[in-house]
């Protein structure tokens, strides 16, 4: 996870993210016992997307799809 620290830059460094922060959402999920925690969790979700989509963005660029 020290990538999402690091500024990714490549595809694989953004998939990386996206998995930790999925893992994330779903630990915070599992935990939860609160409002402010399922919107942690749902925020957490929202940067694996985020992420996620950044990956599909650098692969196609990179394939110029």
């Amino acid at each position: 996870m020290t990538a999402r620290h690091n500024f990714p830059t490549t595809a694989k460094e953004h998939a990386e993210n996206a998995v930790g922060y999925a893992d994330d959402a779903a630990r915070s999920m599992n935990e939860a016992t609160s409002a402010g925690d399922r919107d942690r969790a749902f925020e957490s979700l929202s940067f694996a997307v985020l992420e996620l989509s950044r990956a599909v963005a650098k692969i196609a660029a990179a394939r110029n799809l």
